[in-house]
C-alpha cells in the first residue's frame, strides 16, 4: 500500500462519527470505571500540578501517599516556595528522578517572585514553569482550568495509534503531527479534563503496551488494531537502551547511634583495586542534592564475587582518614535500578571509634538514623535495611 493510501485510511479515523462514539463511549466508560484518585476527588490547580510532576515516571500506586504527605507538608505554593531544597528533597525521597524536585522548587520560586503567588491560568503561563513540559501543561490546562487542550503522553499516543492504524505499516507512517491532530479532533468541546483522564485510564488499563485487554475496552469496536488483531506490533515496539550491570560499594560508618553522609558531588571517596576502570565515577548529576554513603566509584560487574577489593578499598579510605587498623565487616548486597543500569550494591559497616576525631572523614554529617526527615534516595535506605 502507498504512503498516501496509508494517510488516507489513518484519516478515515478522524471523521465525525467515529470521534462522536468514541467520546460517547469512553466517557461513559470514565463515569463508571475511573481511577479513584486523590487529586481527582477535589481537584485543585496546585494539588493536579503536584500530581503531575509526580507521576512523571512513577507509578499511580507510589505516588497517592507521597502526594498526600507533600501537600500536608507544603499545602500551597507559598509554602513549597519558602521551603528548602533539603526540605523539598527530604519529602521527595523514595520517589526517585530528583531534579523533578528541584525543578518544582524552581517553578514555585518564579510564581512566587513574577506571579505574585498566583498559579499560571492559561497554557502559556504553565509551559513557562521550569519542569513543565508539552503534555504537563496541557494536562494540567485541561484538568484543572477546564481548558480544552489535549495531553498527549506515552500511553494516549499508543491508544490514539491502536484507534486508527490496523498494521505496523500505518503506524510507521503516523507522525507527530498526525497524532496531534487526532488529539485535537478527538477533544469533546466541555470535558477535556475527562477525557485526557479517561485516556489515561485507558492506556494504563485495557489498552496496556506489551498485552491490551480488548474484551475490557469500551471502545474495542472502534478500534482498527484491535480489530485487526495487531495490538502487540502497534504501535512500533520502542527500542530501549542497553542496560549496565553494575557493582558499586556502600559504607555504612557509626559512631553512637549515628550513620555518616556525604553530600552527593563528594560521595565517590574509595576506588578499588582490580576491578578495572571505573564505568562511571562523577555521580554529581544523579546525586545532586541528597546526602548519601560514602562509595566507590561504579564498575562494571565483575563475573567473579568481586567483594574482596571493595572492603580493601574501605579500609584503605579508613586509614587515609586517621584510623590506623580499621574494621570493615561485609553486610550483604542489595540490589537497585538506576535507569538502564542494574546496581549491584555491596554494603560493608564499620563502627567509627569514639576517641578519633569524626573531621577525618570528610565534609559530611553525623545523622541520628533510622530517621524520615532527611535528603536520602531510595538506594540509601535500601543499604540501610537490616544493616
Amino acid at each position: 500500500m502507498s504512503t498516501s493510501l496509508r494517510n488516507s485510511s489513518i484519516m478515515n479515523g478522524m471523521d465525525s462519527d467515529s470521534i462522536a462514539s468514541r467520546q460517547r463511549d469512553l466517557l461513559d466508560w470514565y463515569d463508571r470505571r475511573g481511577r479513584d484518585l486523590p487529586w481527582r476527588r477535589n481537584t485543585t490547580l496546585y494539588g493536579t500540578w503536584i500530581s503531575e510532576i509526580m507521576l512523571q515516571q512513577t507509578t499511580v500506586a507510589t505516588v497517592i501517599p507521597r502526594w498526600e504527605r507533600f501537600l500536608a507538608r507544603f499545602p500551597e505554593v507559598g509554602d513549597l516556595a519558602a521551603a528548602d531544597e533539603e526540605q523539598i528533597l527530604a519529602e521527595w525521597s523514595g520517589l526517585g528522578y530528583y531534579r523533578r524536585a528541584r525543578l518544582l522548587h524552581q517553578a514555585a520560586r518564579q510564581v512566587m517572585d513574577e506571579g505574585g503567588g498566583s498559579l499560571p491560568e492559561t497554557l502559556e503561563g504553565w509551559h513557562a514553569l521550569p519542569g513543565v513540559g508539552e503534555y504537563t501543561a496541557g494536562a494540567i490546562a485541561s484538568i484543572a482550568l477546564a481548558l480544552p487542550v489535549p495531553a498527549v503522553d506515552a500511553n494516549i499516543r499508543r491508544v490514539l495509534t491502536r484507534w486508527v492504524c490496523p498494521d505496523r505499516a500505518s503506524a510507521e507512517v503516523l507522525t507527530p503531527g498526525m497524532l496531534r491532530a487526532l488529539a485535537v479532533q478527538h477533544l469533546p468541546e466541555s470535558q477535556a479534563g475527562d477525557w485526557n483522564q479517561a485516556l489515561m485510564d485507558l492506556g494504563s488499563g485495557p489498552c496496556k503496551a506489551r498485552k491490551a485487554t480488548c474484551d475490557r475496552c469500551p471502545v474495542a469496536t472502534q478500534c482498527a488494531a484491535g480489530n485487526a488483531g495487531s495490538t502487540a506490533e502497534v504501535p512500533l515496539p520502542s527500542t530501549r537502551p542497553k542496560s549496565h550491570e553494575i557493582m558499586v560499594g556502600q559504607l555504612v560508618a557509626r559512631q553512637a547511634g549515628s550513620i555518616f553522609l556525604l553530600p552527593g558531588s563528594q560521595a565517590v571517596v574509595a576506588r578499588a583495586r582490580g576491578l578495572g576502570r571505573p564505568f562511571r565515577q562523577d555521580l554529581q548529576g544523579v546525586l545532586e542534592g541528597l546526602l548519601w554513603l560514602p562509595s566507590t566509584p561504579w564498575y562494571q560487574a565483575p563475573n567473579h564475587d568481586g567483594s574482596t577489593p571493595l572492603l580493601a578499598a574501605w579500609r584503605s579510605w579508613l586509614r587515609n582518614s586517621g584510623w590506623t587498623q580499621p574494621k570493615v565487616t561485609l553486610v550483604g548486597e542489595r540490589r537497585h535500578t538506576i535507569t538502564n543500569h542494574r546496581l549491584r550494591l555491596v554494603v560493608a559497616e564499620t563502627s567509627w571509634p569514639k576517641e578519633l576525631p569524626a573531621e577525618g572523614l570528610g565534609a559530611g554529617y553525623w545523622t541520628p538514623w533510622p530517621a524520615s526527615d532527611i535528603p536520602i534516595s531510595t538506594m540509601v535506605r535500601r543499604c540501610l535495611s537490616n544493616v
